[in-house]
């Protein structure tokens, strides 16, 4: 006959290996719903999928965050207009990316 502490131990056992895979799941799903910052991406909407984007583009000394254009303005575009070549422009992708 199982005791309550044995049939306790294999209901926890049973909790966590359930939670690590839903923990699992949750995970893939995050990094299968990430969408990539390109150069295309409008400026607003990069800030939606990666927040440290502002942070990265002051670092550069770029501050699009409350620029009129940013509604409108891929991220290219914006970078260009700041005179940034397109290597610079592709490290800062990587970045955001990150």
């Amino acid at each position: 006959m199982k005791t309550k502490k044995t049939i306790k131990k294999k209901l926890v056992k049973k909790k966590s290996i359930k939670n690590k895979i839903v923990e699992k799941k949750a995970v893939k799903n995050k990094i299968a719903n990430k969408k990539e910052i390109t150069g295309k991406t409008n400026i607003n909407d990069a800030f939606d999928i990666n927040p440290k984007v502002g942070e990265i583009l002051f670092e550069s000394g770029i501050g699009c965050f409350g620029c009129a254009f940013a509604p409108v303005e891929t991220i290219e575009q914006g970078l260009k207009a700041h005179g940034l070549t397109k290597k610079e422009i592709d490290k800062l992708l990587k970045d955001m990316n990150k």
